[in-house]
């Protein structure tokens, strides 16, 4: 249960006391940032595999549902983590849980291309 709970609760809403079910609920918001959240995060998975570097070119031959799903099993191991912390110091959502959600994506899969792939095909 624990697991799950890592997945699945990222500190959306931590300080409503408010709770009940429905369309309307603390914990149907909550759900709906949760998912919101994971989608802008593969969103930006996926957007730095179709963008090449160093020149800002879109590689539209790497869009395929191999990409995005990859992109959504990376993100959810390490997004949660992410969002929890910025959750704590900003309760209420905005644009700043988009912004990070999209550029922690796009910025874990360049830094794991650019420096850690590299480094581990010299090492091993």
């Amino acid at each position: 249960m624990r697991i799950l709970r890592y997945f699945t609760d990222l500190g959306f809403l931590w300080t409503e006391t408010k709770y009940g079910t429905g369309p309307g609920s603390v914990q149907s918001k909550r759900t709906q940032l949760t998912i919101a959240a994971y989608v802008f995060f593969s969103l930006g998975l996926f957007g730095r595999q179709i963008t090449a570097f160093p020149k800002v070119i879109m590689a539209f031959e790497n869009i395929s549902w191999s990409v995005a799903i990859a992109s959504f099993v990376i993100g959810s191991a390490v997004f949660p983590l992410v969002m929890n912390r910025l959750n704590k110091a900003r309760p209420r959502p905005s644009f700043e849980h988009v912004l990070t959600a999209f550029s922690m994506g796009f910025f874990v899969d360049l830094s794991n291309e650019k420096l850690l792939a590299p480094l581990l095909r010299k090492l091993f």
